[in-house]
């Protein structure tokens, strides 16, 4: 992610938040790319993160892996194909846009976090926290808007924030490397409703902070 500051005071300002992350002085997110909490979710959280961050740097310009299939101004949306642990080919879908005006840490926070989920995610109906199993990581049930004439769908999934410490960073960029995963699961409290379509989704996201000209 990149983003541009014209104002010299507010880069300055950034700059100093900048050294305080590098210090770990973030605000419910550990500065350390191996931490993951110590819950039943633990394994699969570290297994996922591992997974996915990789997929989030590997290079798009090797044109055998992922190509474009979508562009719009800065924004590209590129697709490969993989085989999973099962044998199913599948399609991925990676975008890489840059926001302006905007930190990555705010900017992956607002991803994560649920008080600000419905003001942009404009296709949920109803978002439900089934547990919290600690400050960075969270089950949450999606209830989605329904569009005719298909069922109505719904997401149970576990949502992890953390900062890379070891992946890859874009020129002239500050402090760490933000990352969000999204995965589903099964939860004890969300039982399967005939009504519904249970849609399972694996979703990251990784943002960078960049300074640009003043």
């Amino acid at each position: 992610m990149d983003d541009k500051f014209f104002d010299a005071r507010e880069s300055e300002n950034l700059l100093q938040s900048a050294d305080s992350i590098s210090k770990g002085e973030i605000r419910g997110i550990p500065y350390d790319s191996h931490y993951i909490g110590q819950h039943y979710l633990h394994c699969s959280v570290k297994e996922k993160v591992a997974q996915y961050s990789a997929y989030a740097f590997e290079d798009v310009t090797d044109m055998d892996n992922w190509y474009v299939v979508y562009e719009d101004g800065e924004m590209k949306v590129y697709r490969r194909e993989i085989e999973d642990v099962d044998g199913i080919v599948l399609d991925p879908l990676r975008a890489t846009h840059t926001v302006k005006g905007i930190t990555a840490r705010e900017l992956a926070n607002t991803f994560f976090h649920p008080d600000t989920r419905m003001e942009w995610e404009n296709t949920l109906e109803a978002v439900e926290q089934l547990e919290s199993l600690d400050d960075v990581t969270t089950v949450y049930r999606h209830l989605h808007k329904r569009v005719w004439p298909s069922q109505q769908r719904e997401t149970i999934f576990c949502s992890n924030i953390c900062v890379l410490t070891d992946v890859p960073k874009i020129e002239n960029s500050i402090g760490g490397t933000y990352f969000v995963m999204n995965f589903s699961v099964d939860h004890p409290k969300a039982k399967i409703d005939p009504k519904l379509v249970r849609v399972k989704v694996n979703i990251s996201l990784a943002c960078q902070t960049y300074i640009g000209e003043l």
